[in-house]
């Protein structure tokens, strides 16, 4: 044992080296290697012990031509399981063998089945591990087999799987994942051979994944996110997918009106409410009439924005899940309230949103630590506007802690609105440790 646990440490050491040596931040190896920095800086100190893919990835990125990996399977091959570092997942626990297109389908079927709970270390592992292994639909194209409705299959499985990776990772982990499958899935229409309703379920496919690249994009402040978008509106329109076409351009009027013309947003949000509403089932047309309030919200109508929330109810009533496309699976009674809750807030009407917003969050599973650190945040922002400081930087400070440990973007926009809508108040006690807190966060 002893001999397995000096190969560790040399395997370890010989990683810090490579890296100083390449010039490379830890979190400029993470991000070549497709792995998160934190669990990087645990392997590169002997305290996590990385699977195969995670060491040849590393490999890779640190053109080590293979000396890294081999370093690697020589401490795997002296050490015991016993005595191995804790693993990144015990419940993902990969044959020692190098990764393939099987064992990534594998692993995505058994989150499927719900054999494996989805979280953030569940979800971080499946990125990974479809990063570092071929898509299928690249597989299918190499083969050059003409392709029928069992590689739709897989395409839009993979696509519904992401989306619930989204779930629980930010977007600056996920767009990597995000922006090859979009690539490999358009692949497949350029090069591959297909009927035409084949054709058109790819469409389909490619247009579901726009809408989710801009919005992981979004999430991760890059400035190209709305590209997408109307790239899919393409899609989806060629597709004959008049929902799909809806939910893009709704998104986009979501992300304008969060950084641009509120009023701009309205309409944008509007023409998407319009056009599906003869296509879209219950549940869509609840989620569109979400962006309808939202817009309004933004741009200060009260009015308009009481009569979407409105609709958000009475369309969300009627709903029949059977009819649901699989993008809307998210949509939920506590996230419609919460929506309402946000507006409020936006509105000024803090003893309308306090209420809401603290009942969903009593009861939110703090495992999604994004939406969590989202919500709290206007719950934050609510009770400053009622006047109560020492409450609103108990929960900026609850906000802090819960984006930390994400890589979105947007967690990190909300801490920066709690800091300057508190900074006027830095003489109060609380308020001060948060600014302090703040001024120190990485």
């Amino acid at each position: 044992m002893r001999g397995g646990m000096e190969q560790r440490d040399a395997f370890a050491a010989e990683l810090r080296q490579r890296r100083a040596d390449a010039g490379l931040s830890l979190a400029d190896l993470a991000q070549h290697g497709h792995v998160n920095r934190g669990y990087l800086g645990h392997v590169e100190h002997g305290q996590r012990w990385p699977s195969r893919p995670v060491a040849a990835a590393l490999d890779r990125a640190l053109a080590a031509d293979g000396r890294l990996l081999a370093a690697w399977a020589a401490a795997d091959a002296a050490t015991p399981p016993a005595h191995r570092p804790e693993p990144a997942d015990d419940a993902l626990s990969l044959p020692l063998g190098e990764w393939t297109a099987p064992d990534a389908s594998q692993l995505a079927d058994r989150l499927a089945g719900g054999e494996i709970t989805l979280t953030a270390a569940t979800a971080r592992r499946l990125v990974h591990e479809w990063l570092v292994a071929d898509t299928p639909q690249t597989v299918e194209v190499t083969a050059g087999r003409r392709i029928g409705a069992g590689m739709v299959h897989t395409v839009t499985r993979r696509v519904a799987q992401l989306r619930r990776v989204d779930d629980h990772l930010g977007g600056r982990e996920l767009r990597p994942l995000v922006e090859r499958e979009l690539r490999a899935t358009a692949g497949l229409l350029r090069h591959a051979a297909y009927t035409d309703p084949v054709g058109r379920a790819l469409l389909g496919a490619v247009a579901e994944l726009c809408q989710l690249v801009g919005w992981v994009l979004a999430d991760a402040a890059a400035p190209d996110a709305a590209r997408y978008h109307l790239l899919g509106v393409h899609a989806a329109h060629a597709a004959g997918d008049r929902p799909t076409a809806a939910n893009l351009v709704s998104t986009l009027a979501y992300q304008v009106a969060n950084t641009g013309d509120a009023r701009e947003a309205v309409l944008l949000a509007r023409s998407a409410q319009s056009g599906a509403r003869a296509h879209a089932s219950a549940t869509t047309r609840a989620l569109l009439a979400e962006r309808v309030a939202w817009a309004h919200a933004r741009a200060g109508e009260t009015r308009h924005t009481e009569r979407a929330l409105a609709l958000v109810e009475k369309e969300y009533d009627e709903r029949r899940p059977a009819d649901d496309p699989s993008w809307v699976h998210w949509l939920d009674p506590d996230e419609i309230t919460v929506m309402a809750g946000r507006c409020y807030v936006e509105l000024g009407q803090p003893d309308r949103a306090i209420p809401l917003l603290s009942g969903v969050l009593e009861r939110y599973d703090e495992r999604q630590a994004r939406e969590s650190a989202l919500y709290t945040s206007w719950l934050a922002e609510a009770h400053l506007q009622a006047g109560d400081v020492d409450h609103a930087a108990h929960l900026a400070g609850r906000t802090l802690d819960l984006s930390s440990s994400t890589s979105s973007s947007r967690g990190d926009d909300r801490v920066a609105l709690l800091r300057s809508r508190l900074d006027p108040y830095a003489a109060v006690p609380a308020v001060g440790a948060f600014l302090d807190r703040c001024a120190t966060a990485p």
